[in-house]
């Protein structure tokens, strides 16, 4: 187990404008503002969304899905740590739309998203100035985790 305490913390709020890629967003705010280690959480909507699932027996990423409609960000999830040293953001949402085959009938869609384009998004990202997290090779599950802390 890694455990790490935070005694520094800071919170940035964000508004993100329509058309804006999440990712590149979040990580052009963490680059502004010299974040390095933060959890993420956010809600919105969206108007594209990649949505991923690993292969806990394979250890593999199955073959995303992207999804093009208008759609509830109902819960965004994740963090900043550093991974071959630069930042790397790590997120997982709760979607919903109207079923594209049955109208009115609403869905929830979820998983780790690897891309979104936003339509509408506020997200909050509470910062840890003191430590760096490191995401290193992790051979038991094939991905890459929190490894390695250390001071800021």
């Amino acid at each position: 187990m890694l455990v790490a305490e935070s005694r520094a913390h800071r919170t940035l709020i964000l508004r993100l404008q329509r058309k804006d890629v999440l990712h590149d967003a979040i990580l052009t705010a963490c680059q502004e503002k010299g974040v390095r280690c933060a959890a993420v959480r956010g809600l919105g909507a969206l108007e594209e969304a990649e949505l991923v699932e690993y292969d806990q027996a394979k250890k593999v990423y199955k073959p995303s899905q992207t999804f093009r409609a208008a759609m509830e960000l109902l819960s965004l999830q994740g963090n900043v740590s550093e991974k071959d040293g630069a930042p790397f953001l790590h997120l997982h949402a709760a979607v919903s739309r109207e079923r594209e085959d049955q109208v009115r009938r609403i869905e929830v869609l979820g998983g780790h998203l690897v891309r979104a384009v936003v339509f509408a998004a506020e997200v909050t990202l509470d910062c840890y100035d003191d430590i760096r997290l490191h995401r290193l090779p992790d051979a038991e599950t094939g991905l890459a985790l929190w490894g390695r802390c250390e001071p800021s």
